[in-house]
């Protein structure tokens, strides 16, 4: 109950943005809102409009979370952030889970980034890029780097525009080796390589 709570708060005050939760949009299948009438299940591509807003409508309440769990052994998850202190809502966020096929091809690819749009953005063009391949260094940093391209951020206080670009393009190479690592971890087949920024 208190771990819902949690991620129902980030989710409903659309923290979910510029928190951990960046890659809610990613991950989650689904929620459920309920109201005094009806109850009714969006898809978390449609349950976000932007920071701190969400499509609930008056009277509805969040009362059920999807976290979808994915099939098979080699399967990995990345994170990366950067924040101006440590525990500060990120500048900008990368995440990426992935599942390799036994000869360490890449067979399923899920990749987000937050703080580069009104709502976490899913990136289907480099989800497809990559899937098929070895996920070997050049070809994720080669890939990666169409990112800049893909997103459109604003500046703020915080960051300017061109610098969330170049990050995320960054950030989100950096937590698919690390996903990439940590699958084939689980098949026993050692490390991956390049565990630093592209």
């Amino acid at each position: 109950t208190l771990r819902f709570t949690i991620i129902a708060d980030n989710l409903l005050s659309g923290a979910a943005q510029k928190s951990v939760f960046n890659y809610d949009r990613w991950l989650i299948a689904g929620a459920q809102q309920c109201s005094a009438l009806h109850a009714r299940r969006i898809g978390a591509d449609r349950f976000f409009e932007s920071a701190m807003i969400t499509t609930l409508t008056p009277g509805e309440c969040l009362t059920e979370i999807r976290l979808p769990a994915w099939e098979g052994t080699r399967i990995g998850s990345g994170f990366a952030e950067v924040n101006t202190r440590r525990s500060d809502f990120a500048i900008c966020a990368a995440a990426a889970q992935l599942a390799l096929d036994a000869d360490g091809t890449c067979r399923r690819l899920h990749v987000a980034v937050g703080g580069c749009a009104p709502a976490p953005l899913r990136l289907g063009a480099i989800e497809d890029a990559l899937t098929g391949t070895p996920l070997d260094d050049e070809t994720v940093a080669r890939e990666c780097g169409r990112i800049a391209e893909l997103v459109d951020p604003e500046s703020d206080i915080h960051a300017g525009a061109d610098y969330r670009r170049r990050v995320a393009a960054t950030l989100a190479a950096r937590a698919i080796r690390q996903a990439r690592d940590e699958a084939r971890g689980k098949a026993g087949n050692g490390n991956g390589t390049g565990a630093g920024a592209p």
